[in-house]
């Protein structure tokens, strides 16, 4: 059952009228992309986030801090459309993405060799059989259905672990099994459709991308992880709705002079 009275975040009664927000039925998946280019300043955002990838190690962490900083900004009403990225605040990026980026270690830890376990064999059939044109085909078809199957299943769990451990910065806050099965109970169907959405245009995004001098792909990249925030926004809204357990949100730390 809806609760309409609900607080969406610390201290405000009602959804700010901004990006992010989830309609009645479910989440607004197409807006997820679409409000990317909101931002007057989209491509600056996207060119930016697509350097960041080029970083060995901690670019993927700022990229993720990135996109947290947005969810966070977008929870307290501080911005109409989401947040710039802004060079100066590379260490806070850090930080930010530090925690969900050791939850989402430790999913694909998991995720892994599960996807090794059914893809090996997949392809092994394949080659066993002749590698006929139609054997290969249905090989990769199947691929990509388990896989995408696998990705829909894990994110039950994994979403709510890095959402949490995101917001509160604070890697053993995502290990909260409480809040787990609270968001699980109340979100699982929006949480599956939202990881097969994520995937499906994924898998849209590289290829177009790689058609760019192979440039496009860390664009399209960039692109998935602003729709991926915009995404985990509209859940923890609808969760929310639905009578969640609000998270205790850490508080933007000061910047050193």
């Amino acid at each position: 059952m809806m609760n309409d009275n609900v607080e969406f975040h610390q201290g405000f009664e009602s959804p700010p009228p901004n990006v992010g927000m989830p309609q009645a039925g479910g989440l607004r998946y197409m807006e997820a992309y679409t409000d990317i280019f909101e931002n007057p300043n989209w491509l600056m955002n996207l060119l930016f986030g697509s350097i960041c990838q080029f970083i060995p190690i901690v670019g993927p962490i700022i990229l993720l801090g990135y996109t947290f900083r947005i969810i966070d900004d977008q929870l307290n009403q501080r911005a109409e459309t989401y947040t710039n990225f802004d060079f100066n605040d590379f260490g806070e990026y850090l930080m930010r993405g530090l925690w969900p980026f050791l939850i989402a270690l430790v999913a694909s830890a998991v995720i892994g060799p599960v996807v090794g376990m059914i893809l090996v064999p997949l392809f092994l059939c394949s080659g066993i059989l002749g590698g006929e044109i139609l054997t290969m085909l249905a090989s990769v078809i199947l691929s990509i259905v388990a896989t995408t199957v696998l990705i829909a299943v894990i994110s039950l769990v994994a979403v709510p672990m890095i959402l949490r451990a995101g917001l509160m910065q604070d890697f053993a806050a995502g290990f909260d099994m409480t809040f787990v099965k609270d968001f699980f109970s109340k979100t699982w169907k929006e949480t599956l459709l939202h990881a097969v959405f994520l995937w499906a245009s994924l898998l849209v995004l590289l290829p177009l991308g790689a058609i760019v001098f192979c440039v496009g792909s860390y664009i399209a990249a960039t692109m998935y992880a602003l729709a991926q925030a915009h995404l985990m926004c509209q859940l923890y809204r609808l969760y929310l709705q639905r009578g969640g357990m609000p998270i205790e949100i850490a508080p933007p730390k000061p910047k050193p002079f």
